[in-house]
């Protein structure tokens, strides 16, 4: 299951208090995340897409999927978190996977700030 190598790369979030996964029949993993009250829910997040792209740049319990590891970096980094590592590695792909985690992004951000 994929769930267990992303429950265990999550687990340790800043402020995170738990997490209650849910495995589809369809292979998807829906995965909530608590954070303590007071947080800022908006950092909470882009901790944990930061931690869900570190997940898919290593391959762990699942396949390395380079765009996506940079798609969530960007996104993460969007927001405020930029994290070393990650652009070194995506500093190393080739542009073709870069554009398409650049398009990814762009069409999440755009997405959510829609639901602002």
């Amino acid at each position: 299951s994929v769930a267990t190598p992303i429950e265990q790369q999550v687990n340790g979030v800043q402020k995170m208090i738990y997490m209650k996964s849910i495995n589809g029949s369809d292979g998807t993993l829906t995965l909530q995340v608590s954070f303590e009250v007071g947080s800022n829910v908006d950092m909470d997040q882009v901790f944990a897409q930061n931690r869900l792209a570190r997940i898919l740049m290593a391959g762990r319990g699942m396949p390395a999927d380079p765009a996506e590891a940079i798609r969530w970096h960007i996104v993460a980094k969007q927001a405020g978190a930029g994290d070393p590592q990650l652009d070194l590695f995506a500093s190393k792909q080739t542009q073709a996977v870069r554009d398409a985690a650049d398009k990814a992004a762009k069409k999440w951000l755009s997405a959510e700030m829609a639901l602002r």
